[in-house]
């Protein structure tokens, strides 16, 4: 996503900048290959609700531990998804009402997009087979 500097952001850039952010968000869901996880935990939860599943605690519970770390990665996209629509409207609000006190909050929450967004990314690069 590239070293932005969103300390200068204003209503003139604000837009465009979110924008992008939207446009890249577009991808996101191929990139981070949300469609695969969520068969993955789908397949993972017919897998545990098997008659004879607890029979063997220490499978089940690698299970159960797969399940939960495939569902936390789904649900941090998803808010990162949401979190960018919440700056869009808030943006979109500011303009409409001409708020320019919403322009810091924008940009911190711009600055905080990037960081969970370069966070879930290097774990998605750094779950490869060869990573282990």
């Amino acid at each position: 996503m590239g070293g932005v500097d969103y300390r200068c952001l204003n209503w003139s850039n604000s837009r465009l900048k979110l924008k992008i952010w939207a446009m890249r968000s577009s991808k996101w869901g191929v990139h981070f290959d949300i469609a695969r996880l969520k068969r993955e935990i789908e397949e993972l939860e017919q897998t545990a609700a098997e008659p004879g599943f607890w029979d063997d605690l220490e499978n089940s519970q690698k299970v159960l531990q797969k399940m939960k770390g495939l569902k936390t990665k789904v649900e941090r996209y998803e808010r990162l998804v949401s979190d960018l629509d919440d700056l869009k409207t808030l943006n979109e609000l500011g303009m409409e009402e001409d708020d320019a006190d919403i322009v810091p909050e924008i940009r911190d929450g711009l600055e905080k997009l990037k960081k969970e967004y370069d966070k879930l990314r290097l774990e998605t690069l750094l779950t490869q087979p060869y990573d282990k």
